[in-house]
């Protein structure tokens, strides 16, 4: 998943934000089924964590900081912006490489020299 993002290379943050949101996201989700189901409680972190309440509080903080990771984007040298922005800011409307080291070669620009 974290190597589409960016042609094989994004740091180990935008990567770590990913799966906790996909993990989050399938939580949410087994949390709802199991509402519509017979109102049970699939909620999985809970299921984990549930006798340590400050741990399940604490998973929610982290997957929560890592959908605003997702959206913002990180901002690190290999993600600029939380996708490759090589596509973007390397390459003109006419395919042409605008500036050098733009992306810091998270794109694969330097390779194409």
């Amino acid at each position: 998943m974290c190597k589409t993002m960016c042609k094989g290379k994004s740091c180990m943050l935008a990567c770590a934000a990913q799966w906790l949101v996909l993990v989050g996201a399938i939580n949410w989700g087994l949390i709802g089924v199991g509402y519509f189901v017979g109102g049970s409680d699939w909620n999985v972190v809970r299921m984990i964590f549930g006798s340590i309440e400050w741990l399940e509080a604490l998973v929610y903080i982290v997957v929560g900081a890592s959908a605003v990771v997702a959206i913002v984007g990180c901002k690190c040298g290999m993600c600029k912006g939380g996708a490759c922005a090589g596509s973007a800011c390397c390459k003109s409307a006419e395919g042409e490489k605008e500036e050098e080291g733009c992306c810091g070669g998270s794109c694969g620009c330097e390779e194409k020299k």
